[in-house]
């Protein structure tokens, strides 16, 4: 069963149905091809003040986004997975970010989460799993946003097999219970489970927040 996966507007672009995501410049007809950008290629919010977010959260496992609906079992073995999160943790930190633990009843700023494109295919990216309660943060942690949030909009790719996905996502502000994704990275064909394409995942993850840095709040 194919799935279709939608991505909360960006705002990148004035027009609502042009340039969904910028690298340098806007991309035409409303789609991004991962496989003709860079390795690492990353995606603001235009115009969005990341200083204002202070914590996060971050998910222990990586999903898998393949050709079914997704389980919960369906992630990144853990060691392949924990040194890719323990990256984005550092990256986090250095930034100036604060972890928020589950079990802590304060609401994180914003939540980062990652999942690996296990086959290549073209459709609308969709960067949550909102039936898969208790995995993210706004779902069964005890964080005040609680379920039913949701992502609003949605944007056509091309993605690659093996790559690894970063997004960092808040709670819109804007329409009720609509999760807002600020940022999105792509890094391209870096995972298929040998020890040096973790190496190559985890020196991927410190590129993205390296050409990043309206990420900083410190």
């Amino acid at each position: 069963m194919n799935k279709n996966f939608y991505l909360a507007k960006l705002g990148i672009c004035a027009s609502i149905i042009s340039c969904a995501l910028v690298l340098n410049s806007c991309y035409p007809n409303n789609d991004a091809d991962i496989q003709d950008l860079d390795v690492v290629a990353s995606f603001p919010k235009k115009d969005y003040d990341f200083k204002q977010n202070n914590t996060y959260t971050l998910p222990t496992r990586i999903p898998i986004i393949d050709d079914e609906v997704p389980l919960p079992g369906d992630t990144l073995p853990a060691a392949v997975a924990q040194p890719i999160i323990a990256k984005i943790r550092a990256n986090m930190t250095a930034n100036g970010y604060t972890e928020i633990l589950p079990g802590n009843p304060t609401a994180p700023d914003v939540a980062i989460t990652s999942y690996a494109i296990e086959t290549t295919y073209v459709g609308a990216y969709y960067p949550y799993w909102w039936y898969w309660w208790g995995y993210y943060p706004w779902g069964g942690w005890g964080y005040p946003w609680g379920p039913g949030w949701y992502p609003g909009g949605g944007y056509y790719y091309s993605f690659d097999t093996g790559s690894l996905m970063i997004s960092m996502s808040s709670p819109s502000g804007g329409r009720t219970n609509e999760v807002n994704t600020l940022w999105l990275s792509a890094i391209k064909g870096v995972l298929n489970g040998t020890t040096s394409n973790v190496q190559r995942a985890t020196e991927g993850v410190d590129q993205a927040f390296l050409q990043s840095p309206y990420l900083k709040t410190n």
